[in-house]
């Protein structure tokens, strides 16, 4: 099983201590502390709005349109509301705040398959 976040907003941040944040998405609705993404993992109910940090591991590389972020380890891909937006593709490796709703599926073989294609691995990594 694979946890999905449907974004709604995406803050990300270089890893350097002065770099400025980033806004992609809506506007933050949650007025909480952000929670790493492992403990939100652990504690949340499935279908719950949650704000979260995490590291931006990889990313779609064909247009940004998906994210997988990593908190230990825990992770999750991040995929965009009704593809509102977009993230830029050199986004892995940067420290991120998300707001979005936190639901566990099974990805699809096909899917799992476009993913990786998206992410830029080769054919045999994929077959």
């Amino acid at each position: 099983m694979i946890i999905l976040f449907s974004s709604l907003l995406l803050l990300a941040s270089a890893p350097a201590p002065k770099a400025p944040a980033q806004h992609w998405g809506a506007v933050e609705t949650l007025a909480v502390a952000p929670t790493p993404l492992a403990k939100a993992i652990g504690e949340t109910k499935s279908g719950s709005t949650v704000l979260v940090t995490a590291k931006a591991e990889s990313v779609c590389l064909k247009k940004g349109c998906w994210v997988m972020l990593r908190d230990g380890d825990a992770s999750v891909r991040v995929t965009m509301k009704d593809y509102a937006f977009f993230l830029p593709k050199d986004i892995a490796g940067k420290s991120v705040v998300i707001e979005g709703v936190l639901e566990e599926t099974v990805v699809k073989e096909k899917d799992a398959r476009h993913f990786a294609k998206d992410e830029g691995k080769s054919k045999a990594e994929i077959a």
